[in-house]
Parts: structure tokens; C-alpha cells; sequence
């Protein structure tokens, strides 16, 4: 079952489907959302790796090794954690992109398409590993939103995602009575982050020390928000906090990124062996121990800092 929603002021159709237990009739059945239009792909569509870089397919096509195509349907699945898109060769505007509210499988078997895996139920071991049937009789309600031929097809992916996945939180409880705003659920202009700038993790380690990271959200090339930004910490403190030490962390937030190294690797370009310097954690040049109050993001890249205040 699927229902489709055009809300007004919103750039986006919404698709929800309701898929109830899979009904296999002795043999495995998988269920696949399927949206055509008109747009010339030409056998090419982009998902995401884990909501950050897009990385294109080509249907049919291996560039990495010796293929055989014996399964021209599942071959062409691949992971979409986030979103997925397709665009015309000819014209700028021409495109969709979906935005997923969890991962599936996403696949364009023919140009103008895209497959989506919603649920799936096996009644045979694939022989890979689990040693059982992928035997899925749970029901799913699934909610996609789809935009077509934008201008800006990477904000309104990118951001229509984050609006999906991060809903604001709904507080309720009992009337207190109370007229004015909440002090710890609102802030001033200085909290306003920019519209590339998402605020990933803001964790309270002790009194007085944030753990917080802070993500760029569009790659190099994906119109006029992928540029360099700079971003005032006062957006992640609490309001009327003075900062007093900001230190550059790993990803984990564990170790200080001043203290780390990382390796120099080696890829193959055009049957070339090129050598990639590695990149320090923290920008350019990391902070330890030092009183900052702004922080600037590359496209793509996450800061994680540790920011020590008082009130």
C-alpha cells in the first residue's frame, strides 16, 4: 500500500509504503519501489556512502576487474544509506533525486529510473555466511521523498535528507503555567549554525566539557553551499558560556589529533601509482589547549572538538 502526499510550501513528493508480511508462494519475493521519468541518464545514477560522498554506478559495469554479466537485475543493486539521483546528459535541470528515511538497495535498470529494494523474504539460504533463510516477515512503513528537476539538486537533496532524518524533538508534559520561552531549548542569533553546517554530536562529557563535531555537509562541486564556511562555537555552548580551552580530537573523540599520524597511501590512476599525502586531523592545523571561538569546515570534512567553558 502506498500513499502519496503534495504538501503545499514543500519542494518535495512524499511517497510512504506499507509493506505487510511477504506472502513467498514457495519461493523468495523481494519488493521493489519503482520511479520512471524522462530524464536521459544514460545508464548512470549516484548513491551515497553512508550520507556523505556520492559515488556514481554504471549499469552493467565493473570498472575494477574482469566482468561477466550473468545477473543483470541484481548486479545492479547498490547500498543507498541516504539518498540516490539521477540527471539528464544534455540538460542541467533535468534530474530526481530520492531521499530515503533508512538504507536499501537502489538500482536503475533502465535510463530514467530507480529501484528501490523496500523488503525482501528468502525461503532458501543464499549461501553467504548466515547459514539461514533471509525468511523477513516483519511489516515496514517506509517514507521516501522525491524532488524532480531543481536547480539546486544537491541542497535540496542533501538538506531535504537532514530534514527527514532529524526531526525536531516534541517535548511533552504537564502545564506549569509558565509564559516565557524554556532557557534550554532556546537561543539567541548567535546558535544559528549556517546552512551547510550540521551539528553532529553535542555531548556533555563533565560539567563544564562538551564533546562536540561538526560536519560539513556538502562535497566539492555541489553548487553555491560547497565552499569553505566558518562557524562560531557559541552556536553549541550553552547561552552566556565563556570558553576557556578547545582541543582538536579524533573521530572517536578519544585522542587529541595533534598527537596522531596517519599513513601516506598509494592508489592506481589510469594504471598509474600516485602517492596521497596524508591530511591532519583538525584542518590544517589542529588546536590543542587553545582559546578559539571559530572554527573553519572544508567541504565534507568533520571537526570534533573538545571545548571546555564556564558559565
Amino acid at each position: 500500500q502506498q500513499s502519496v502526499r503534495v504538501c503545499d510550501g514543500q519542494r518535495w513528493v512524499e511517497i510512504t509504503s506499507g509493506i505487510g508480511e511477504v506472502q513467498t508462494y514457495n519461493t523468495g519475493v523481494e519488493v521493489v519501489m519503482h520511479i520512471g521519468t524522462d530524464v536521459d541518464s544514460a545508464g548512470r545514477w549516484w548513491t551515497d556512502s553512508q550520507a556523505l560522498e556520492m559515488q556514481p554506478r554504471v549499469r552493467d559495469s565493473r570498472p575494477n576487474y574482469p566482468y561477466t554479466l550473468s545477473e543483470p537485475i541484481a548486479s545492479n543493486f547498490f547500498p543507498c544509506n541516504a539518498f540516490s539521483y539521477i540527471n539528464s546528459t544534455t540538460a542541467a535541470t533535468k534530474n530526481m533525486a530520492v531521499m530515503a528515511d533508512r538504507s536499501r538497495a537502489t538500482a536503475s535498470i533502465r535510463d530514467g529510473e530507480l529501484q528501490f529494494l523496500v523488503q525482501r523474504r528468502l525461503i532458501y539460504d543464499d549461501n553467504r555466511g548466515v547459514g539461514e533463510p533471509l525468511d523477513e516477515r516483519t511489516r515496514v512503513l517506509t517514507t521516501s521523498r522525491v524532488v524532480f528537476n531543481t536547480a539546486d539538486l544537491f541542497g535540496d537533496m542533501r538538506l531535504g535528507s537532514l530534514q527527514q532524518t532529524h526531526k525536531p524533538v516534541l517535548r511533552y508534559g504537564a502545564p506549569s503555567g509558565a509564559t516565557g520561552a524554556f532557557p534550554w531549548l532556546s537561543r539567541g542569533p548567535d546558535a544559528a549554525l549556517p546552512a551547510n553546517v550540521h551539528l553532529h554530536t553535542r555531548t556533555l562529557l563533565t560539567p563544564g566539557t562538551l564533546l562536540v563535531r561538526l560536519q560539513h555537509l556538502f562535497a566539492v562541486g555541489e553548487g553555491a553551499l560547497a565552499v569553505p564556511v566558518t562557524v562560531s562555537l557559541a552556536a553549541a555552548l550553552p547561552s552566556g558560556a565563556f570558553i576557556t580551552n578547545v582541543t582538536d580530537m579524533d573521530m572517536n573523540g578519544v585522542v587529541e589529533a595533534a598527537r596522531l599520524s596517519r599513513a601516506d597511501f598509494a592508489t592506481c590512476v589510469d594504471g598509474a601509482v600516485q602517492h596521497i599525502p596524508a591530511r591532519p586531523i583538525g584542518g590544517a592545523s589542529p588546536v590543542t589547549g587553545e582559546v578559539i571561538h571559530e572554527v573553519t569546515l572544508q567541504p565534507m570534512e568533520i571537526r570534533v572538538l573538545r571545548i571546555e567553558y564556564t558559565v
